[in-house]
């Protein structure tokens, strides 16, 4: 999607999927560093990834009573 991105100056060049590669390679690591939950997306609509999803988040977390 952002690699058709007009307004993103980093993808403003030709080679715009390496670029888009390479910082997920840089910041991929840092980013499952710091969360708290993942799960894998790849193969799935929208609608089944928002659902798998919710039943994670309901598995892991608690709210927090007001």
């Amino acid at each position: 999607r952002r690699g058709r991105c007009g307004n993103r100056p980093l993808l403003q060049r030709p080679d715009r999927g390496e670029v888009l590669r390479a910082l997920a390679a840089q910041r991929d690591p840092l980013y499952a560093d710091v969360s708290d939950l993942g799960f894998d997306t790849d193969g799935k609509a929208p609608g089944a990834a928002a659902g798998e999803l919710a039943v994670l988040v309901n598995a892991h977390w608690q709210a927090v009573p007001r």
